[in-house]
């Protein structure tokens, strides 16, 4: 036990490691790219730019999923206690995800019923994390209908915020819920071939919720 519990810290801190290291010549890539799509009149060569730019920030995402899920792993993620709006957050999130639903056809609501004038108590960036990795999820496997997000607030259970996400994607049968929030686990072998990411967002949802 001993031997495996040093082997998983060893691992923890390569990944932790190796995705900090890679993430400073990555941004150096994003910003060349970024100065060449600004500076070239040639409309080739500015989308051969953005094409560098979306590979780079999707790269980058997978990156932050690896650090973030080593933090955990080691204990080493801390959660803030403040007070923060949850509109800005919805207002972030928003910005940020409509324009992919958009793209997609898909009908992307959000109804969020706590008023303007209260302020809730947590880690809002990480809060705004939880909802990107479950929205995201819900709009990459989705292909036609919509995405709803509901925000509401319940004082008789512990003052909770309770957020909603439902979609009309594809499902997940009911005997691989529990794998799906396991490190690297994915519902089917073919959704890494066919939707991409690192199998890590909804293990380190879970375990920030924990």
């Amino acid at each position: 036990m001993e031997k495996a519990k040093q082997a998983s810290e060893a691992k923890s801190l390569f990944l932790a490691t190796m995705s900090h290291e890679l993430r400073t010549p990555m941004n150096g890539v994003l910003g060349l790219a970024q100065l060449i799509k600004e500076q070239s009149s040639e409309p080739e060569i500015k989308s051969q730019a953005q094409t560098m730019i979306d590979s780079g920030q999707h790269l980058v995402t997978l990156l932050n999923d690896i650090l973030d899920f080593s933090k955990v792993e080691q204990g080493k993620m801390t959660l803030e206690h403040v007070p923060f709006s949850f509109d800005s957050v919805v207002q972030q999130i928003n910005g940020a995800l409509k324009p992919l639903a958009d793209n997609k056809g898909l009908l992307f609501e959000i109804e969020n019923q706590i008023p303007n004038d209260i302020d809730v108590i947590g880690d809002s960036s990480r809060t705004r994390q939880i909802m990107f990795n479950l929205i995201g999820n819900a709009i990459k496997f989705t292909e036609t209908g919509k995405v709803t997000v509901s925000i509401d607030y319940r004082w008789s259970d512990a003052q909770n915020v309770v957020i909603t996400v439902k979609d009309t994607g594809i499902g997940i049968e009911r005997e691989k819920l529990k794998a799906i929030f396991s490190p690297f686990e994915q519902a089917e072998l073919s959704t890494t071939r066919n939707y991409g990411g690192t199998g890590l967002g909804l293990s380190i949802v879970k375990q920030l919720i924990d």
